[in-house]
């Protein structure tokens, strides 16, 4: 029978099936055999000798909070995996594919008495440590922070056990790479490092009006991955300045006060979310885990001198 177009994917994704499988090309959980895997058995991979707890139930990495492009699995950021159900996975069985097995995010290895009530589908945020050995200690290591719920990044910094985690490493100069749940085009993505004694941010580039400059990463084997242009690591704005400059408002276009090496003026995107979290890891550093507030506000063009 056919099936039909606006009714729910049988995926089990809640998404109607035109927008989910029967877009994508996969064949729904109604068509293929009954294999699932819960997450709490997920076998993962050689990487994963440190893991220390299970995901228990979590499903926080399947369900749209990162980007996933490789040739076995693509999901846009902000899109839940369409092999995803409640069980776990549907499509895959036993064989997930390495980019699963061989995500690891910091929930599974971090020591201490992180709980269930820690994991990220609870704490609404998924913290990664990813390591590149072509950089020198302590840059050889980037903290991924990625909102899997609205509101993620306000409560996983209220977490005592988080927000010390967090705090320890940026104080120990590991770069902190975060983003937002709503912001599916990356536009208010920010790198923050501590640096003298100062905490210090890079920003989304963006054209003079405040729209940001994005690029089209190459995909795998689906449609391309809308990505946002960060500027280089060595301009690094001071972030405490813009936190003032921000004053009540929602969003501002920064006018740096130099020139690219193309001569063009460079201008940089940041936002209210921004600049709360800007606040909040300042306040991490000096006192522990604080509550954000994130008041709305109009937004306005402010060129920094």
């Amino acid at each position: 029978m056919k099936q039909n177009r606006n009714a729910p994917c049988a995926c089990g994704s809640h998404k109607k099936a035109k927008h989910c499988c029967m877009r994508t090309g996969f064949k729904s959980q109604a068509t293929m055999p009954e294999l699932r895997v819960p997450m709490k058995i997920i076998q993962r991979s050689a990487a994963s000798a440190g893991i220390i707890r299970g995901c228990d139930g979590c499903q926080a990495c399947c369900a749209g909070a990162l980007t996933i492009n490789d040739p076995e699995l693509v999901v846009p950021r902000g899109r839940a995996c369409a092999n995803l159900n409640a069980v776990g996975c549907s499509i895959h069985g036993p064989s997930l594919p390495k980019t699963c097995t061989g995500f690891i995010c910091s929930y599974l290895v971090e020591p201490g008495d992180l709980t269930p009530d820690d994991r990220p589908d609870q704490v609404g945020a998924i913290v990664r440590l990813v390591r590149n050995q072509k950089f020198a200690p302590p840059m050889d290591r980037v903290v991924h922070l990625n909102e899997c719920k609205p509101d993620g990044m306000s409560n996983i910094l209220r977490n005592p056990k988080w927000g010390m985690i967090l705090r320890n490493d940026l104080v120990a100069g590991i770069p902190l790479l975060c983003s937002f749940w709503e912001d599916d085009l990356a536009r208010e993505i920010i790198h923050l490092r501590y640096v003298d004694g100062r905490l210090r941010c890079e920003l989304t580039s963006c054209h003079p009006d405040g729209s940001p400059i994005l690029q089209i990463k190459e995909p795998t084997f689906a449609e391309p991955i809308t990505a946002a242009l960060i500027i280089p690591q060595q301009f690094a704005l001071d972030a405490n300045v813009l936190v003032e400059q921000l004053g009540d408002c929602n969003s501002l276009v920064v006018g740096a006060s130099r020139q690219a090496e193309s001569g063009r003026n460079l201008c940089f995107w940041f936002t209210r979310r921004q600049a709360e979290l800007v606040r909040a890891m300042q306040r991490l550093i000096n006192d522990g885990p604080t509550p954000i507030n994130e008041p709305d506000a109009q937004s306005r063009v402010l060129q920094l001198h």
